[in-house]
């Protein structure tokens, strides 16, 4: 009996095991295809306002370039924008994005290569994605344009989507074991009762248990009908 029931615990255990492994495997693959559409958004966004920001760059009016950026607050997903110059240097960025205080390595990296990065970064207790784009006039350097997204709701998702997997697997888990150990007593059960009656030296056809309305057979036997 403690055999059979290490047994059964032990396949369930490892059943809510592939299970909750499978359900936080999936939770992932849905969180990366969410930040692969933030960077694509990233991206799009980038460059749809590559021809504006050039011209901003060369124009070099920075109360022009404030409010443009400025256009980009006090959206739900989108963080804001910011322009650099070719060193690097932050010419204007979204008023809201205040808590942004040091140059991106994306921002670096694209200036340096020229092509564009992208990146994951923490600023503030804040998870953000940065895109940067640099912004080319013929062959100069005039700088880039980032694109600024927030990804904390993708990680609460994910926290989420785990919780609800967890509870699920568990309630499976134990509906599962409370069927199989019903039905592991009722034949525990039959089989004492068998061995019970086997060794009280019952005969097969005494060992079912008379339904209501059975003729006791036994009594016909010791009381010959009359005539």
């Amino acid at each position: 009996m403690h055999f059979s029931s290490r047994l059964i615990f032990s396949l369930l255990a490892g059943v809510a095991a592939v299970s909750l492994l499978f359900d936080i495997y999936q939770a992932a693959s849905e969180m990366h295809a969410l930040r692969d559409e933030v960077q694509t958004q990233s991206l799009v966004l980038a460059e749809s306002q590559r021809r504006t920001a050039e011209q901003l760059l060369l124009a070099s009016s920075a109360d022009d370039l404030q409010s443009h950026v400025d256009q980009f607050q006090n959206q739900e997903q989108l963080a804001g924008i910011a322009l650099y110059d070719a060193s690097g240097k932050p010419l204007a960025m979204t008023s809201t994005m205040a808590y942004v205080q040091v140059t991106p390595p994306a921002v670096i990296k694209s200036l340096q290569t020229g092509d564009v990065e992208g990146e994951f970064l923490s600023q503030s207790n804040l998870s953000l994605h940065v895109l940067a784009l640099p912004i080319i006039a013929g062959t100069r350097l005039l700088g880039t344009i980032a694109i600024f997204h927030k990804v904390g709701l993708t990680r609460t998702l994910l926290w989420r989507l785990v919780r609800v997997s967890a509870v699920q697997t568990f309630l499976i888990v134990g509906v599962t074991l409370l069927l199989i150990r019903r039905s592991v007593r009722t034949h525990l059960h039959g089989i004492t009762q068998w061995l019970r009656d086997t060794h009280a030296g019952k005969t097969p056809a005494e060992w079912r248990t008379p339904e209501r309305g059975d003729v006791p057979t036994a009594g016909l036997r010791d009381h010959p009908a009359r005539n």
